[in-house]
């Protein structure tokens, strides 16, 4: 498979994505200085490139600490991210104002972030708030909202004095505690001997740079004392920025304040995630941390400012005159295809005008298209892309690949473990087992994998673990009879590493003239309790065929089961034909919205349709087709979703072919499931959310289907 190819692969039928990437090699350049204001001099730490346009500026906690304990922080800096740490006034290397409640109140410390961002030249930033850091970055974005690209709050403290001081309470009940313990002195002498109240393991071994904390006790009271009774939460209700919310399981502040925070960003789109073993500092759990740091700006490096900020639309166009060394002269109104579409507000001119030099100046095909495809991802809309002549066969190659090794894995807290074995596969007979974790696949190791895997639309969280997923399973797949390497580690963490053989796949599909044929999987049987268990791997023909057959068979189940986990979507047709087969009367089922028209889909019964109580259980690699379906009988009432959110790849599309012998994919309506969900970002929620955990596949067992079986279990009693 060519580059490009692997850029395109692993879309619902569709395509890949060029971003940023905040991962790099070797150590960034580093340069200090200071930042004046009128009353102090602050020291400035800037590494990476700050003319790559990202500037991540670090807020530390405190308030009295210093800015040392966030220099591993650099580690995300490179030629495209510039991360700006500083010593806030009064503490580290920068000067004192005069020693006045009024010179630490919370507007002078804006004051000051606003100072550093002008020293360091950044038009506009990325902000990360650790603790007290991430009050002094929620306030700074209600007074410079432009200014701000994106915010990340890792245990951050609330924009309301009364949450923080219910997380103040909370942590020194923890401090009580592990002095009862004899892990804290009953009379601690400096902040070093209450860290331990501060991780999820209190005997954590920490490193230098917080075994060496820096404190400055005077600033810390006369911060407290100018900001008083504060309370910014009105204005923070105000922000439609993308946040990022971490908060460590077992910080001692207590969870109520990370979900004040949440709360009061009501109108922002945040994502809340909870580390794991995770306490008040990321030192604790950096794979967590980092992975979600860097998912996080890989998604805000390809939406741009104007989008983010709703700027005025503008009529937009594409390119289609396309050949290998330059642009053409050929333009195409997208309004013309993009038949439900606002863009968002996205100055599509100014994109438009930003790429057009770029996009002239490519010297091969390669280049070429990843530009197009790049500027058309700034429409954060799934299902649009321009494909290349030569790469079409390149799409979905885990559904078009002819060999197959029998595994199934999935990202768990960022790493890579086999999630399900067929029974005498190649994998099977070389001994892998679910639960084992995947380090090296096909020559590449995993993270080298992540690093290379770049975001297509929707541009979000789960989204890029599905992408990082795919890229890492499509490696097990590939030609028959050829070899594939893997190491992993066993049950015992002990290393290995095997070739395996892939063999070939049944369920070859022919489907259309120019796609690859494709192979379906389809199961169904009988669990435990009668309950009936269907699964396969695409909204595609037969499987609106096998699915009545089975459904047949199974028709005296007590309750049934459709696994769509790992589904890649398919047709229309053959969705509606399944659910057909499961309601008792006419349904308004979808409702497809263009700009000016509304198209509803309504289901006519199938004679015989099952009326027992059903489970579909989906995941992050549930896309297109599969969220359609699951979201529809989710919002009609017909069934209960258990397992994780959708990444939210759901529009109506079509294609057109361009000039050249390209491929244009474009949405033409907005997908709404009955009740007016739109799940195109925002993907299906489960009912019941279950995470799968290694722990439990190792012994052989599935917690997502397991509550699947609970929820029916139930329902039958009832």
């Amino acid at each position: 498979m060519s580059k490009f190819g692997r850029f395109l692969a692993l879309v619902p039928i569709c395509i890949g994505a060029l971003t940023m990437s905040a991962c790099h090699s070797g150590k960034p350049a580093v340069r200090e200085m200071e930042a004046q204001v009128h009353d102090a001099t602050l020291h400035v730490r800037v590494a990476g490139n700050p003319d790559s346009g990202n500037v991540l500026i670090a807020i530390h906690g405190g308030p009295g600490m210093s800015s040392d304990y966030m220099i591993n922080l650099e580690q995300l800096a490179g030629p495209e991210l510039a991360v700006v740490t500083y010593d806030q006034r009064g503490v580290g290397r920068s000067t004192s104002p005069p020693g006045d409640a009024s010179n630490y109140s919370l507007l002078k410390y804006v004051e000051d972030l606003e100072s550093v961002r002008q020293v360091v030249g950044a038009e506009s930033v990325h902000l990360l708030g650790h603790s007290w850091g991430g009050v002094v970055a929620l306030r700074y974005v209600t007074v410079h909202p432009q200014r701000v690209r994106s915010l990340v709050l890792m245990g951050s403290g609330a924009p309301g004095a009364e949450a923080m001081r219910a997380a103040q309470a909370n942590k020194a009940q923890r401090v009580v505690a592990l002095q009862q313990q004899g892990l804290i002195p009953n009379r601690p002498t400096s902040v070093r001997d209450i860290l331990p109240a501060y991780f999820s393991d209190p005997r954590f071994e920490m490193p230098d740079e917080l075994q060496n904390l820096y404190y400055n006790g005077t600033v810390e009271q006369l911060t407290w004392s100018a900001i008083g009774d504060y309370d910014f939460s009105a204005e923070v209700a105000r922000l439609d920025h993308l946040v990022l919310v971490l908060w460590g399981a077992d910080d001692p502040f207590g969870r109520q304040m990370a979900e004040a925070t949440v709360s009061a960003l009501s109108n922002a789109a945040v994502e809340f995630v909870v580390l794991e073993k995770c306490g008040h500092f990321w030192h604790e759990c950096p794979a967590q941390f980092y992975s979600r740091v860097r998912a996080f700006l890989e998604v805000v490096s390809t939406t741009t400012a104007a989008a983010a900020r709703h700027e005025p639309t503008a009529t937009p166009t594409i390119i289609t005159d396309v050949s290998a060394t330059n642009s053409g002269d050929k333009e195409t109104d997208m309004n013309d295809y993009l038949g439900y579409f606002d863009f968002g507000g996205l100055d599509w001119n100014a994109v438009h005008e930003r790429y057009q030099p770029l996009i002239a100046a490519a010297q091969d095909d390669e280049t070429f298209y990843e530009l197009i495809n790049k500027m058309l991802f700034e429409l954060n809309v799934s299902h649009v892309a321009v494909v290349p002549p030569d790469d079409l066969q390149q799409i979905e190659p885990i559904l078009s690949a002819e060999g197959s090794i029998g595994m199934d894995l999935r990202l768990l807290d960022g790493v890579a473990v086999i999630t399900a074995v067929k029974p005498g596969s190649p994998a099977d007979q070389a001994g892998l087992r679910p639960g084992f974790v995947v380090q090296r696949i096909g020559g590449q190791t995993v993270e080298q994998i992540a690093r290379e895997t770049r975001l297509i639309p929707p541009l979000n969280d789960r989204n890029q673990r599905k992408r990082i997923t795919a890229s890492i399973l499509e490696r097990a797949y590939g030609p028959a009879d050829t070899m594939v390497s893997i190491a992993y580690l066993d049950e015992r963490g002990e290393a290995h590493e095997t070739a395996i053989r892939r063999t070939q796949r049944d369920g070859r599909v022919a489907l259309a003239d120019g796609l690859p044929p494709f192979f379906i999987e389809f199961e169904a049987r009988r669990l435990d309790d009668d309950i009936g268990y269907i699964r396969f791997n695409a909204f595609l023909p037969p499987v609106n065929q096998r699915f009545p057959e089975a459904l047949e068979s199974l028709r005296d189940a007590r309750g049934l089961i459709i696994d769509l986990r790992g589904n890649h979507g398919g047709f229309f047709e053959v969705r509606k034909a399944l659910a057909e087969q499961l309601v008792q009367e006419r349904r308004l089922f979808w409702s497809y919205q263009r700009r000016d028209s509304t198209r509803e889909v309504y289901l006519e019964p199938a004679e015989n349709a099952y009326a027992g109580p059903l489970v579909v259980l989906i995941d992050v690699m549930s896309i297109s087709s599969a969220e359609e379906f699951s979201g529809a009988m989710q919002a009609i009432g017909r069934a209960a979703i258990v397992g994780e959110q959708s990444a939210g790849v759901v529009v109506a599309a079509d294609w057109m072919q361009l000039p050249n012998g390209a491929t244009f994919m474009y949405p033409i309506e907005q997908t709404r499931t009955a009740d007016g969900t739109v799940l195109e970002g925002r993907g299906v929620i489960p009912d019941i959310e279950v995470a799968l955990d290694r722990a439990l596949l190792l012994q052989g067992r599935d917690s997502q289907l397991e509550a699947a079986l609970r929820y029916l279990q139930s329902a039958m009693q009832d």
